[in-house]
């Protein structure tokens, strides 16, 4: 009886081992290098809204 216990055990950690995200993909990069690319993005139309601001500020307003 105390050979059987093992068994699923270890086939248990080969199955958690064995996941199909392992292939270099890691999830907390994949969330940095998003949220980064997302506030690069935000910040570049900022700056673009500024910019024309300055041009002519009266037209913003209108």
């Amino acid at each position: 009886m105390s050979r059987a216990l093992p068994a699923p055990a270890t086939e248990v950690c080969v199955l958690m081992e064995d996941s199909s995200l392992h292939s270099g993909f890691d999830l907390n990069k994949g969330l940095t290098l998003a949220f980064v690319t997302f506030i690069l993005l935000f910040l570049i139309v900022m700056i673009f809204r500024w910019l024309k601001f300055l041009r002519n500020p009266n037209e913003v307003f209108d």
